[in-house]
């Protein structure tokens, strides 16, 4: 049998946890208050995703129908201000002007259905997980003397039936860039 309801328990959870930390740090609940559109933005599209989720669960909707839900979600979520503006690569800056509306929309129902779309295998897409983190610009590329590239770490672990699991974990680098800062600071090589 598959889980269902999972969304409403993330949901939940997290609501919990940011009004739990909202109780104890007055400067997150400060920087809360003073982005409190696009806090409640985010809040009511999750809501929307959590409700879609659900509806799924309990009526097996059809694509268009979870389509529409992931729509509203996002347009709450460009309504609330989150607009991508302009796209940063290595040296490179591309403003999308007119763009960036139907930009954003492509870009975040992407992101909702990266994982949507793998209904079909059931639990087991819940159990993939992969992890690639963004960074600053901190290593030069090979052949170049400029830092351009970011020191990103890289993981993925797959489940199986044989005796052990696959797991993948590295990092683009091969040092650590604290490790090397931590050199720099004692005046080691």
């Amino acid at each position: 049998p598959v889980p269902l309801g999972g969304g409403l328990a993330i949901l939940t959870a997290t609501v919990l946890s940011i009004g739990l930390v909202m109780i104890w740090s007055n400067k997150f609940s400060t920087a809360i208050r003073h982005s409190s559109s696009s806090f409640v933005g985010l809040l009511a599209a999750a809501l929307i995703l959590c409700v879609v989720g659900l509806a799924d669960d309990r009526f097996t909707l059809r694509g268009r129908q979870k389509l529409a839900g992931y729509v509203l979600a996002v347009g709450v979520l460009i309504y609330s201000g989150l607009v991508i503006r302009d796209i940063h690569f290595l040296n490179w800056q591309i403003q999308l002007g007119v763009l960036a509306i139907p930009f954003t929309m492509f870009w975040l129902l992407g992101a909702i259905n990266s994982l949507n779309l793998l209904d079909g295998a059931d639990g087991f897409a819940t159990t993939i997980g992969i992890v690639i983190s963004g960074a600053a610009g901190n290593l030069a590329p090979w052949g170049g003397a400029g830092r351009m590239l970011g020191n990103n770490p890289v993981a993925f672990a797959i489940p199986s039936n044989q005796e052990f699991p696959i797991i993948f974990d590295m990092a683009t680098s091969k040092v650590a860039r604290g490790y090397v800062l931590l050199a720099a600071r004692a005046g080691e090589p």
